[in-house]
Parts: structure tokens; C-alpha cells; sequence
């Protein structure tokens, strides 16, 4: 600022005494004290490049006691900040209330910067089809739909969003040269997270699910009891097999061996006995083992489900083959 601080504050506290009655109420002269500590603080503030707090305090000095003065100071502080169309907002105000008191001097200053402000500035004619619709610029609220006039921004790219409750928020970015005026539709639609009308006229949209009756699609499959069941058949069919195999082993032993003695010839035939016992064994376990899981499964998923046909198995064993088939 080009005044010294001193001559600022006296000026301003001069200027607050010459609009205050001689016969004040206590409450006004000291809300006029209060507004010149807070002036005084955003000077010293301004002269420290600490220009976001001088703003504040400015303003709140202007909001207890209006003074034309301090909109220059305003205005000054948003300059700073490159908040360009505060700025000029706050100049144009600054003549307006000052009139004929602003000097040639400074009217000639203020108004060269109000020039060049309005090369720096755009405005956007925000519209929509939807009335009531929150507009955000820069992700700061303006306001809603409709406006009656398009919105001063800074020049350069601005994200215009628009949002209402039950529609989705519609972004836009446009680029915006100085003393540019640009329009921009913000049409918000049905957000996808809104239950459709006809769900919502269902008679069942309000029942819990697991309150449904289980619909076909909704049923659980049965293929891990036929799996578990195929496992036992083929079990079942192994075992056989193997077993059948061992008795025959058994029988040979019988008549090589004599009184449970047996020739070293036979050391094959014990071993190959042995195996095969183990084998239908193991065949066996597993057989039992898928028959139980496939019943299992069906007991505790049978709920509402209509029963389906008993599945069919058989096991057929011959000297060269085994195998099992069935209906399912």
C-alpha cells in the first residue's frame, strides 16, 4: 500500500467518528473501536504479505462498521490473491460507495486497475433444465439454478459441477480467455444407485431376501452330491475289483502253500496279495466315504427344493473290466 500505517488508521478511525452521531450509543462507539483494532491488525497484516489474514480482517472491520475506505484495502488483498473477480468486484464497489469522495488521483488508480481486472476475468451462463441444482466452480458452491445472470470467474480452465439430491453430479471443464462469456448446460440424471420404479412397485421390493421364496435360479446345485456319489461308485467299483483280485491271489496261495508254509516261488503272489487287499480296502473307504458326503449334501440343501429322482448306480466287475453306471 502506498499510504503509511498510521496515516491509514487515522484515517479510517476519523472516517468511522464523522459517521457516528455525537450523541452514540456506548454499544456503537464500541463497536467503531472494534472495527478500527481489526482495520489496524489487516494493515500490518498487508505490509507482511500476510495478505489472506488482512483480508479477513478487513472484511470483518467492514462488516461492523461500513466504511467505502476499506473496500480499496479489500480489493487489494484479493488483487494479491489472484482472486481477480473479488478484486474487481471490490473496486467497482469502492467507487460506487465512495462517489465524489474518492480523489481524481486515486479514482484514476483504482479505475487502471479495474482495466486490467477485466481482462483477467470470464463470466460462465451456468444453466439447467432442473431447477434446484447446487452449481459448484473450483469446487467452491455459487449457488443454485436458476441464475439470474452468468458468474465473474478468473480466466483460465474451470470445473464447473452440478448436483442434486437423487441425480447424479454432471462435471464440466471449460477454458475461459479474459472477458469471455461461455455457456454451460448441467443436466444431472437419475443416479444409478436409485432403486428403478418398477422394483419399487414390486410387492416383494420391501421383503427381505431371505424372506423369498427360493426361485429356480436361487436353488443349490446339486452337482457336488453326484460328484461326491461318482467318487463312492468308482470307490466302490476299485475295491471291488481289487478285492476280488485278492481272493483269487488267495486261492493259488492255497494250493502252493502247505500248512502255511510256502515255497520262495510264491514271495510274488504273497506280495501282489497284499496289495491288492490294500487297495480294495482303500477302494472300499472311499466308496462309503462319497456315499455319505453326497447324502449329506442332499439332507441339508433339500429347504424348499422339490425332490429330485434318486440316483441310480451299479457296478459291473469281469475279469478284464470294472466300471459303473448309472442315472443321475
Amino acid at each position: 500500500m502506498n499510504r503509511p500505517v498510521g496515516i491509514a488508521i487515522a484515517t479510517f478511525a476519523l472516517c468511522v467518528c464523522r459517521t457516528t452521531p455525537a450523541l452514540a450509543q456506548p454499544s456503537a462507539q464500541g463497536a467503531s473501536q472494534e472495527a478500527s483494532r481489526h482495520f489496524a491488525r489487516g494493515i500490518k497484516l498487508f505490509e507482511d504479505d500476510d495478505w489472506r489474514t488482512a483480508l479477513i480482517e478487513f472484511e470483518r472491520a467492514y462488516a461492523i462498521e461500513p466504511n467505502y475506505r476499506v473496500l480499496y484495502d479489500i480489493g487489494q488483498c484479493r488483487y494479491q490473491l489472484h482472486d481477480y473477480p473479488g478484486a474487481l468486484a471490490a473496486f467497482q464497489r469502492y467507487l460506487a460507495e465512495g462517489a465524489d469522495h474518492v480523489t481524481g488521483d486515486r479514482r484514476a488508480q483504482v479505475e487502471s486497475d479495474i482495466d486490467v481486472l477485466k481482462g483477467r476475468v470470464a463470466r460462465v451462463r451456468v444453466s439447467s433444465a432442473s431447477a434446484g441444482v447446487e452449481v459448484r466452480i473450483d469446487d467452491v458452491v455459487i449457488g443454485t439454478t436458476p441464475f439470474a445472470a452468468p458468474v465473474v470467474v478468473s480466466a483460465g480452465r474451470r470445473k464447473v459441477a452440478g448436483s442434486k439430491a437423487g441425480l447424479s453430479v454432471v462435471t464440466r471443464y471449460v477454458d475461459l480467455a479474459g472477458d469471455e462469456t461461455a455457456d454451460v448446460v448441467l443436466d444431472p440424471e437419475p443416479s444409478s444407485s436409485s432403486p428403478p420404479a418398477s422394483a419399487a412397485a414390486s410387492p416383494e421390493a420391501n421383503v427381505p431376501t431371505g424372506s423369498l421364496p427360493n426361485s429356480r435360479g436361487a436353488k443349490p446345485s446339486l452337482a457336488p452330491a453326484w460328484i461326491a456319489f461318482a467318487a463312492g461308485a468308482a470307490g466302490v467299483g476299485v475295491g471291488t475289483f481289487f478285492g476280488l483280485t485278492a481272493m483269487n491271489d488267495k486261492k493259488e496261495l492255497d494250493r502252493e502253500c502247505v500248512a502255511k508254509s510256502c515255497p520262495l516261488s510264491s514271495q510274488p503272489l504273497i506280495s501282489a496279495s497284499q496289495r491288492d487287499a490294500l487297495l480294495s480296502t482303500i477302494g472300499a473307504g472311499v466308496g462309503l466315504a462319497g456315499a455319505l458326503t453326497g447324502a449329506a449334501y442332499l439332507l441339508l440343501t433339500s429347504g424348499d427344493r422339490p425332490r429330485p429322482n434318486r440316483p441310480s448306480i451299479g457296478v459291473f466287475v469281469d475279469s478284464r473290466t470294472i466300471g459303473a453306471a448309472g442315472t443321475f
